[in-house]
């Protein structure tokens, strides 16, 4: 092989690992510049760095977003699923048409492009305020029992989540009716017996005593036997 075949081939080399980087950091943009990286925007690479008003609101847009994509996903590292996962999916569902939103006002006239954006603004100061709630409920939230890939954590999950509703549902009963006790009822049921209902020793003992004389006179001789 020639020396010039090598450096044609090195050159060729070259050429295709550059525009390889460059395609693949474009790539890496356009997902940074999309509030959800999964689902496609009308917001410019751009706007990632650009000093317009539309950029601003539209970063802020992405870092709300992300913020509940990055609590959902530490979550998640600590045990299943949670009941804020589908809260936290229409959220991103909102942030994606928010930034549509702020992407077409940009062709709107000047005066209407105004207007909108203030409205826009509003609308993104209020996601970023429900961002932060979904975030502090995330670190806040139990897994829900019995959706984790493990079915022995499941029945554990289940187990606890049992133990604390009744224990639960015993301090709401002592607490609503300080001098009860417990009792079963005829149908197999845990329930109540008010202090005043339950029976005294001194009534025990007369309920017993017809019973006591009863067997005595069973037990006396009876005449001519």
């Amino acid at each position: 092989m020639s020396a010039g075949t090598v450096v044609a081939i090195l050159a060729v080399f070259w050429i295709v690992l550059i525009v390889g980087s460059i395609a693949a950091a474009l790539a890496a943009a356009t997902r940074r510049n999309r509030p959800v990286p999964s689902r496609r925007t009308t917001a410019p690479v751009w706007w990632l760095a650009a000093p317009t008003p539309s950029a601003h609101l539209h970063r802020r847009v992405v870092r709300s977003s992300r913020g509940v994509q990055r609590a959902r996903a530490m979550r998640r590292r600590k045990g299943a699923p949670t009941v804020l996962d589908e809260m936290a999916a229409r959220f991103e569902d909102h942030a994606v048409e928010l930034d549509d939103r702020i992407a077409l006002a940009t062709t709107l006239p000047r005066r209407d492009r105004r207007s909108e954006l203030m409205a826009v603004h509003g609308r993104v100061r209020r996601s970023e305020d429900v961002a932060a709630e979904l975030c502090r409920a995330y670190a806040a939230e139990p897994a829900v029992p019995g959706d984790g890939h493990d079915p022995l954590e499941q029945v554990a999950d289940d187990l606890t989540a049992l133990i604390e509703a009744r224990r639960v549902v015993d301090d709401i009963s002592r607490t609503a009716h300080p001098g009860t006790t417990p009792t079963t009822n005829p149908t197999g049921e845990t329930g109540a017996r008010p202090a005043a209902e339950q029976p005294t020793q001194p009534a025990v003992e007369a309920l017993a005593q017809p019973a006591r004389l009863r067997r005595r006179r069973t037990q006396q001789p009876q005449p001519g036997v």
